[in-house]
C-alpha cells in the first residue's frame, strides 16, 4: 500500500536526552508516524540548547537555581526561534517542562498536544495546562476517565521499548533509578534501604535534578551505592539482579515493564501505577505495595534470586504494552488531526 503523506508538519518533543524515557518514547512515536507518510520532527532540544555551560555555576544550590533558571529562559527562546524557522503545526510533547517551553509557540498558532503525566500539582495549574493543550493524551486510563474534556482527549499508553543485548554479567547490583522529587525525599530512601540491605552493592541512577540530593551525592562517600547520571538500558540491566523504585509519580509502569521484560525482578513502595501494572499481568502485588523502607528491606533480604520471573509475566507484557496497540492509536490519532491524503 501506497503510505500517506501529511501536510501539516509535527515535531514531537521532550526535555530530556536520547537516554531519558521521555524521549524514547517520543523518538519511537516520530518512527511510527515518518513510517506512515507523516511529515514528523523529533526534538531532545536540551541535546541542541546553550544552556549546558551554564551548569559550570552549579557548585553550590544558589549556583544550580540560577543556572536551572537561566537554562529555561534560554530554552524558551531557542524552542520559539525553532518554530518560527520551522513552523510546526502541532507540537507534541512529553513532560511538564517542555509544555511550558513550547507555550509561547502559540502565538504562532502551533497547537499543543500534552502527553498527560500524573505529577501532583494543583487543580488550577491542571486545569490552565489542560485548557491551553489543543490535545491531552493520556498514558494512565483513570486520569483519561476523569478528565474534563473527553472530547479532545486521547489515550495511548506507553509502548515498552526495549534495546538490549547480552545480559551475561559478573555483577550484582540492585539498581535504584533516581529523579527529581525533593518534597518527598524519595531519592534519599536509596540510602536507607542500602544501610538495612548492608550486604548488597547499589548503583542509583538516572535524571538526577533533586538539589538537596544532587549535593548528598557528591559528598557520599559509602562503597555500598555508586552513583551515575542518565544511563543507556544496556548499562543498567547488565548490572541488575533487581530494580527497585521509589517514584510517587510513576504514571505508567515503563522501568517495571522493562525489568520483568528482561527476567528481573522490581519492587517498589506502594503506587497505583505499579499496582495496575501487576494486576493486569499477574506480578505479586506484594511487591509493588510496601508500605515503607523497612518493610521493603525484609522482604528483599529473604527473597531468594534463583527464583527466576515467570515467563508468563513477560507474554502479557507484550500483549498488553506492546508496540502494535501503541502504533495503531498513534496513527488513528494524528490522521485525524492532520487529515492525511
Amino acid at each position: 500500500m501506497m503510505k500517506s503523506k501529511a501536510r501539516d508538519k509535527i515535531l514531537m518533543s521532550s526535555l530530556y536526552s536520547s537516554l531519558g524515557g521521555s524521549h524514547k518514547v517520543m523518538h519511537e512515536a516520530s518512527l511510527v508516524l515518518k513510517q506512515e507518510g507523516f511529515n514528523v520532527d523529533c526534538r531532545g532540544f536540551t541535546d541542541f540548547s546553550d544552556s549546558v555551560p551554564l551548569r559550570g555555576f552549579s557548585h553550590n544550590s544558589q549556583g544550580l537555581l540560577f543556572s536551572n533558571v537561566a537554562s529555561m529562559v534560554l530554552i524558551l527562546i531557542q524552542e520559539f526561534l525553532y518554530c518560527i524557522r520551522h513552523r510546526p503545526k502541532y507540537i507534541y510533547v512529553h513532560d511538564i517542562m517542555s509544555f511550558y517551553a513550547y507555550v509561547p509557540c502559540m502565538l504562532l498558532g502551533c497547537k499543543i498536544i500534552r502527553h498527560v503525566h500524573s505529577f501532583s500539582s494543583s487543580n488550577i495549574k491542571e486545569s490552565i495546562r489542560e485548557y491551553l493543550s489543543y490535545r491531552n493524551i493520556y498514558i494512565n486510563e483513570n486520569q483519561y476517565k476523569d478528565s474534563a474534556r473527553k472530547k479532545v482527549n486521547f489515550l495511548i499508553e506507553n509502548p515498552v521499548i526495549l534495546n538490549v543485548r547480552n545480559l551475561n554479567s559478573c555483577e550484582d547490583y540492585i539498581v535504584c533509578p533516581a529523579s527529581y522529587d525533593e518534597k518527598n525525599k524519595q531519592n534519599d530512601r536509596i540510602f536507607e534501604l542500602s544501610k538495612l540491605l548492608h550486604k548488597e552493592r547499589f548503583i542509583c541512577c538516572g535524571s538526577i535534578l533533586d538539589e538537596k540530593f544532587y549535593f548528598k551525592m557528591k559528598s557520599f562517600e559509602d562503597h555500598q551505592v555508586t552513583i551515575y547520571g542518565p544511563k543507556s538500558q544496556q548499562f543498567i540491566y547488565s548490572r541488575a539482579k533487581a530494580v527497585v523504585s521509589f517514584s510517587k509519580y510513576e504514571t505508567f509502569g515503563l522501568t517495571m515493564a522493562e525489568s520483568l521484560l528482561i527476567g528481573i525482578p522490581f519492587f517498589s513502595l506502594k503506587n497505583d501505577a505499579y499496582i495496575r501494572m501487576a494486576e493486569r499481568v499477574g506480578y505479586p502485588i506484594e511487591r509493588v505495595s510496601f508500605n515503607c523502607v523497612n518493610e521493603m528491606a525484609k522482604y528483599i533480604g529473604s527473597l531468594d534470586y534463583s527464583d527466576t520471573i515467570k515467563e508468563e509475566f513477560t507474554v502479557k507484557i507484550k500483549e498488553n504494552f506492546g508496540s502494535e496497540i501503541f502504533k495503531y492509536k498513534l496513527i488513528k490519532l494524528f490522521s485525524g488531526l492532520c487529515h492525511a491524503k
